[in-house]
């Protein structure tokens, strides 16, 4: 009897406590379900029993104010003020909510249920950190450059080139001092915690070089080694041009490396925020090619290789579309990897004065079949990638091109120089372009930007009720024949106006379209079957648009356009009919009032641009 009491005394108790924490479990499940886990906090903001959606609301306007507001650092009176997006600091709204909404969703339901338990307990912290992204370079840059005024940093032992006694020269360390970048860390990533905003006070720490005068001379024997083998060169095909030792010059970097680094700092990355210079870390000088510097003599080159990929010309003739003129592959130099190949190539040459390293990149020529009494000159290739021709030759049915649309002409007999100039630059950024079936058209968007960058030339265009000289005057010609193209092709029009006034260069009156980005614009949409080509092409002072793609079955007629009234002065009104007929029946008619005033409200002005 006493066994089985006491068992009654340990049963019925144990048994009241797990109920208690089942039913506990089962209350905070409900409670939580499809919500933020109960009495949890983001950055000190109470979202818990909040939906993901509520929380976002919550946080978005609080990240905001955060990343809009100036992180304060402060020093014996001095105060340093940037933005958070300046040093590269970034919080992240959408990792943040799906943080939020995980927490206490783990895997083991076990484990996720006592973090649930966790946030309803009095007395434990409820605060999670917000997630966010830091730009490693953005960050180091910037807060060398905001405390630029107040540190003296450290100064690495380095390697100088002395151009009168030809060789390399040590340039000593010296300690100094720097505000402590782990503290900058550990303050930055407390105020994400809790968006506070008030001054992070820096503590200035010495600073110690992580290269002394001892540790230059494997950086030394390497940039002899890389300036002893000059020159190189670099060749694609034909071309070819020579890195020579004024250029290695300009290009040799050196910087801390760790003391058995294999790569000897070609592949060196930063980490921001934990990275503190002040760390004892054994290190060496290490040489580097600046991969900035070789990008930029290779962008210099690139024009002499880079080749635009030419279209087959296309041509219709007995009812068929074949092609007039083959295509041909462009070609463009891939510069970040080619500065990567000449980096690797002209650092990993030698790995040491006796031993060579085989690489794919390097070949050796020789003016000698004997290579004797001559020097090795090292060609590295470059990395260039063949841009094939949205038309080739053979693609023209794949991409449904088998029936000429329709086409739009106009004459521009009589146009100056600069105006016969940016028509034909306008045009040859129209030819080639490819419409999807369903996409939409906009002539603003390809024709891109209209300036003396592009090769444009200052002539008369509409603007502000005077006829003014601007760069790319003309362009209007080429939008004007894309819209009759276009409406002849039986294409819907979303949008075209007409030009202010008559313009001689568009006869027939009310068949223009004018443009003046970003607006107005010229836009249609390709509500056919298959893709359309638009090729375009001059012959003599007659611009011609020619349409290719998939007949469909729709027949195209243009009524107009018609003068409904024309005044002595110039001023008039037309209208254009475009009608869509399929199996007999007309299935759409769009039309095209213009409202033309008279010329001589529009004065012409000097051109001040020629």
């Amino acid at each position: 009897m006493k066994r089985r009491y006491k068992f009654k005394n340990i049963f019925f108790p144990a048994l009241i406590f797990f109920i208690a924490i089942f039913s506990l479990f089962f209350i905070l499940e409900l409670a939580n379900l499809n919500k933020i886990a109960y009495g949890l906090k983001m950055a000190g903001l109470k979202i818990g029993n909040a939906s993901a959606a509520e929380a976002e609301n919550i946080l978005k306007e609080n990240f905001a104010r955060w990343e809009n507001t100036p992180i304060i650092f402060a020093y014996q009176g001095q105060q340093f003020s940037i933005l958070p997006k300046d040093l590269g600091i970034f919080l992240d709204l959408k990792k943040s909510v799906e943080q939020a909404y995980n927490f206490g969703r783990d895997k083991n339901i076990l484990a996720g249920l006592g973090k649930q338990i966790k946030m309803v307990i009095p007395l434990i912290p409820k605060n999670i950190l917000p997630a966010y992204s830091v730009d490693a370079k953005k960050f180091n840059q910037s807060i060398s450059e905001l405390f630029s005024s107040a540190e003296n940093p450290a100064q690495n032992a380095s390697l100088l080139y002395d151009l009168e006694k030809r060789r390399w020269e040590t340039t000593p360390s010296s300690e100094g001092t720097i505000f402590d970048r782990k503290k900058i860390e550990a303050d930055i990533k407390a105020s994400i915690a809790n968006l506070g905003a008030s001054p992070l006070e820096l503590v200035l720490i010495n600073d110690i070089p992580e290269v002394v005068e001892g540790e230059t001379s494997q950086a030394e024997k390497k940039a002899i080694q890389i300036l002893d083998n000059a020159p190189y060169a670099i060749k694609h095909n034909s071309f070819s041009w020579k890195i020579d030792r004024e250029t290695l010059l300009d290009w040799i970097t050196f910087i801390p490396i760790d003391e058995n680094s294999e790569n000897n700092g070609n592949d060196i990355r930063r980490d921001v925020m934990e990275n503190n210079k002040n760390t004892n870390q054994n290190k060496i000088l290490g040489v580097l090619l600046s991969q900035e510097k070789i990008s930029d003599v290779l962008t210099e080159i690139a024009p002499s290789i880079n080749q635009e990929p030419i279209n087959a010309e296309l041509s219709f003739k007995d009812g068929k579309v074949s092609a007039f003129a083959i295509s041909e592959d462009g070609l463009r130099l891939d510069i970040e990897k080619s500065a990567e190949n000449i980096n690797a190539a002209i650092s990993n040459l030698y790995s040491s004065s006796e031993t060579r390293q085989s690489t794919d990149e390097v070949e050796k020529l020789s003016t000698n079949s004997n290579n004797k009494n001559t020097e090795d000159k090292k060609t590295i290739k470059l990395i260039v990638i063949k841009k094939p021709p949205a038309i080739t030759s053979e693609s023209i049915n794949a991409l449904g091109l088998n029936a000429l649309l329709g086409k739009g002409t106009s004459n521009f007999a009589g146009s100056p120089k600069n105006r016969t100039h940016n028509i034909k630059i306008g045009a040859a950024k129209i030819n080639g372009i490819m419409i999807a079936p369903g996409e939409e058209f906009s002539f603003v968007k390809a024709i891109g930007e209209i300036g003396p960058k592009q090769g444009y030339l200052p002539e008369l265009v509409i603007k502000h009720n005077k006829t003014v000289p601007e760069y790319g005057g003309g362009i209007c010609q080429v939008s004007t024949t894309a819209f009759r193209a276009a409406v002849n092709s039986g294409l819907k029009i979303i949008e075209r106006y007409p030009h202010a006034f008559p313009v001689k260069y568009y006869n027939p009156q009310g068949f223009d379209s004018t443009i003046y980005p970003p607006h107005p614009d010229l836009r249609f949409l390709n509500d056919t079957p298959k893709n359309i080509l638009i090729q375009v092409k001059i012959e003599g002072t007659t611009l011609i648009f020619e349409f290719f793609g998939t007949a469909d079955s729709r027949e195209v007629k243009i009524k107009g356009p018609t003068i409904l009234s024309a005044s002595e002065d110039g001023s008039m009104k037309t209208i254009l009919y475009q009608e869509i007929w399929r199996d007999g029946k007309m299935e759409r008619q769009d039309k095209f009032f213009s409202n033309y005033k008279s010329p001589a409200l529009y004065p012409v002005e000097k051109n001040p641009l020629e």
